[in-house]
């Protein structure tokens, strides 16, 4: 699928595209139900470092790094 000339996949190519491309970085903007599960795939994909627009705290591993934005 596309947006505006943008791919879109869906989250079970997640960790191949990430392991594919290098991907360490990752983006959340879910609702907060959502937010820790969509985190743990990122972790487990290989993102090393999240910025995360969800309205919640997420629990990471130690060497993950969290940004928070309001």
């Amino acid at each position: 699928h596309t947006n505006v000339g943008k791919p879109i996949f869906p989250m079970g190519k997640l960790g191949n595209l990430c392991k594919r491309l290098n991907i360490r970085i990752g983006v959340i903007t879910v609702p907060a139900g959502a937010a820790q599960a969509v985190c743990d795939q990122m972790v487990a994909s290989g993102i090393q470092a999240i910025l995360s627009f969800a309205p919640t705290h997420l629990a990471v591993p130690p060497g993950v790094l969290v940004q928070q934005e309001n």
